[in-house]
């Protein structure tokens, strides 16, 4: 039997700014990612967001990032060591404090954007991220890209690693995603959306943005719940995974 979980970034809304589809998406996923509050979040979305999590049965995970919530957390900045990990260890406690407060628990922790691709390549940077996460909590999960410098350092340290793909990004030759500045890196039609999850669940393949096919073995995909067209690609994501055999689940820690 082919099992994936599904999840999706979110609780990203801060203040008047309104982001994402949360309450559309919650009903199709397995995780989420929430919002730590430096690139998206508030004390009342991130209360909700887990609320929702606990209602649909889905499981809490942190989404830290670097301090950038001006520039939504896609900007790469130079910190220390010791810098990074006192934000990342702040954040994953916001997250941690108020499932607790809810009598649920967080599980794992995915690093945000600017930061998640910088850990996939700095082995200094994801050291101290993978640090932190073993000082506040070594039992967390931490979740990223297949054959990174993250997944490295997680294993190092003995702390499960899940590995995530993209449904609805687009991938370059070496595994990388590619950069949202350049055209077509995020999908756009859900047709091609549902024929990447097909890949990914039933070939453990992906295509890239030269057109070939590479191996990607994963435990996770990501659907960004900013997306306009996730309630759409979800609903048909699970109709095509009952055509296929495919139980979307939780994945096992």
């Amino acid at each position: 039997m082919k099992v994936i979980d599904v999840n999706c970034d979110l609780g990203e809304s801060y203040g008047s700014f309104k982001i994402g589809n949360d309450a559309l998406v919650f009903p199709f996923i397995t995780s989420c990612n929430i919002a730590c509050g430096q690139h998206g979040g508030d004390p009342v979305t991130t209360e909700q967001t887990i609320q929702n999590a606990i209602k649909y049965g889905v499981q809490v995970g942190a989404h830290p990032s670097y301090p950038d919530l001006a520039g939504f957390g896609r900007r790469k900045m130079q910190l220390s060591a010791d810098e990074l990990k006192s934000i990342v260890k702040s954040q994953i406690a916001i997250i941690d404090g108020l499932a607790r407060s809810y009598g649920t628990k967080l599980k794992y922790v995915k690093p945000h954007g600017a930061l998640y691709n910088s850990l996939a390549d700095d082995a200094d940077e994801a050291a101290a991220f993978v640090s932190a996460i073993g000082a506040y909590d070594n039992s967390l999960a931490i979740m990223g890209l297949p054959h990174s410098e993250l997944e490295k350092a997680a294993r190092s340290a003995n702390i499960n690693f899940i590995k995530e793909g993209f449904i609805d990004r687009r991938y370059q030759t070496g595994g990388r995603l590619q950069a949202r500045s350049e055209a077509g890196a995020v999908l756009e039609n859900v047709d091609d959306m549902i024929q990447q999850f097909e890949d990914l669940v039933t070939k453990r393949q992906v295509k890239t943005n030269s057109g070939h096919m590479i191996n990607m073995q994963i435990d996770s995909l990501c659907i960004h719940g900013d997306n306009p067209k996730a309630a759409a690609l979800l609903t048909a994501l699970h109709e095509k995974a009952k055509k296929l055999g495919v139980t979307i689940q939780k994945f096992d820690l």
